[in-house]
């Protein structure tokens, strides 16, 4: 497995924001960031992003959008 180089150092703040938005990962490391998330996580994000139904549930692709938006405003807090 080839080691990723971390170039981080080097880039402006800007550039370092949109890569922290357009991360790489494999399957392995996705399945293990979602694994490290419980239920009541999970559900108190939707809840804080108002997703959630009178039924319970949420849609994917808006609680995609929220994820999105809370790394976005996550990345902007770190710089």
């Amino acid at each position: 497995m080839k080691k990723r180089q971390d170039k981080s150092k080097s880039k402006p703040k800007r550039q370092q924001h949109q890569d922290d938005l357009h991360q790489r990962l494999t399957p392995a490391e996705l399945a293990a960031k979602c694994a490290a998330s419980n239920e009541q996580q999970m559900r108190e994000l939707a809840q804080r992003g108002g997703l959630l139904d009178s039924a319970g549930t949420l849609d994917l692709a808006e609680y995609t959008a929220f994820l999105i938006q809370e790394l976005h405003g996550s990345a902007k807090r770190k710089t």
